[in-house]
Order: structure tokens, then C-alpha cells, then sequence
């Protein structure tokens, strides 16, 4: 579960979000919201009611899908995020998580892959490749690897270290 001070770093990065989101939004015409953090649903959610735009919601992974009813923060944070934060299109990729979402009351699609695929496909042959390799420091026939996510167990970044260790020498 999480420990004491990660849900207070939470519940207080949440409300900065949301207030800065909130004074954004009365700035600029906004379409929809994306959340795909735990933390940030119902951030989306609220200003969601509040500008009357929709939300799409992506849950890679709910830890608590794995288990029973737990008496912990993280399991109850989770299964509140589930029963009344989530937006009008949410969709995840394993069905243990779309059980847990469905139980909540909630129409889910479970998809593989990339949500959108094609706005990523888009962004990666619109990017200047080279005017990167040069600000990163990097030569044209370098590899790069990258690792995207936050630096917590949850998102095992010392498996990214192990992977990259084994790999070949050209890497």
C-alpha cells in the first residue's frame, strides 16, 4: 500500500492540479480532458462537470484488481477512483482491471496496444529527430533508449536497469 506521506504528496499534487487546471481552463477552449493517473481523476472529473467537456480516462493498472477487499489507503483510494472519479469513456488493458471498473458501475473498453495509436504515430514522424540527437548530445548513429515513468516500485525502473544491462554491447 502507500506509505502515510505518499497519500498526502498525492492528495496535495491533486489539489495543485486542480487549481491550476481549473484558473487554465477558464483561459482556453478545451475539448476534453485525458487522466490517466489515479491521482488525477477526479480532477478531470470535476472540471468535467464544471465545463461540461468529456473525459477519457485510461487505468493501466489498479493493484487492488489483484486482490480482495482490502482495509488499506491504497485499495480504498483506488475503489473510490473506480465507483465516482471516472469519465464518460474509459478504457484499460486487462480485464482484471475492467472487472473492477464494471463492479464499480462503470462502461469500460479494454483495448490493446496504445490508446491512440495514431496521434503517436503522428507526433514520432513530426518530431525532428536530429535537432533532438543535438540538444541531448547524442550522434546520428547512437541508440537511444528511454525509460517513461514516475521512479517508484509500483513502475519498476530497476527492471528498465536490468533489461539495459543485458542487452548486447551495441546498446
Amino acid at each position: 500500500g502507500y506509505e502515510p506521506h505518499a497519500v498526502l504528496y498525492r492528495i496535495a499534487f491533486s489539489l495543485y492540479t486542480f487549481f491550476y487546471a481549473y484558473r487554465w481552463f477558464r483561459r482556453n477552449d478545451v475539448d476534453g480532458i485525458y487522466a490517466s493517473s489515479l491521482s488525477l481523476h477526479w480532477v478531470a472529473k470535476v472540471l468535467s462537470c464544471l465545463h461540461d467537456i468529456p473525459v477519457v480516462n485510461f487505468v493501466g493498472g489498479t493493484p487492488s484488481a489483484r486482490s480482495e477487499f482490502q482495509w488499506t489507503p491504497k485499495f480504498f483510494l483506488e475503489r473510490l477512483n473506480c465507483r465516482f472519479w471516472l469519465g464518460d469513456f474509459v478504457y484499460c488493458q486487462a480485464s482484471r482491471v475492467a472487472n473492477v471498473i464494471r463492479a464499480a458501475g462503470n462502461d469500460v473498453e479494454t483495448t490493446l496496444g496504445i490508446v491512440n495509436a495514431e496521434a503517436i504515430r503522428v507526433a514520432d514522424e513530426s518530431s525532428d529527430r536530429a535537432a533532438l540527437r543535438r540538444e541531448w548530445g547524442f550522434d546520428s548513429d547512437d541508440v537511444v533508449l528511454s525509460f517513461v515513468g514516475r521512479l517508484v516500485p509500483l513502475k519498476n525502473p530497476d527492471a528498465a536497469l536490468d533489461i539495459v544491462a543485458a542487452l548486447p554491447d551495441r546498446y
